[in-house]
């Protein structure tokens, strides 16, 4: 993926600021924001923070810097400690993984995440 195929962090706030209805919200991704941060273009926590009470739901992957994305939460550079919990409660996630990953390793990150942030 490339910077410019995603809006950055300003872009999603000018959308959310001139179109601002309870109907519209912002989608998350871990891996696409964290690449963003590794170039330079933002402050993952702080995008986080700034847009967290329009996130609706979130695509949750790591990313192996710098051209390995969609990899198994935990295998990445992402601080996942930091991150998920600055997520509303109601926010729905989805794990966005590739399906070449070990499902030995998801099950493990799975495991880890219950353990970490139940």
């Amino acid at each position: 993926a490339c910077f410019e195929q995603f809006p950055t962090a300003r872009e999603i706030e000018t959308l959310l600021a001139e179109f601002d209805s309870p109907w519209l919200g912002y989608v998350h991704d871990f891996g696409h924001a964290e690449r963003q941060a590794q170039l330079g273009f933002l402050d993952h926590a702080e995008q986080l923070q700034r847009l967290g009470s329009r996130l609706i739901a979130c695509h949750v992957h790591d990313l192996v810097w710098p051209d390995e994305d969609h990899a198994v939460p935990g295998q990445g550079i992402i601080d996942f400690r930091q991150l998920i919990p600055m997520l509303p409660k109601n926010a729905d996630v989805v794990w966005e993984i590739q399906k070449r990953r070990k499902s030995a390793d998801i099950k493990a990150a799975l495991t880890h995440r219950k353990e970490t942030f139940s």
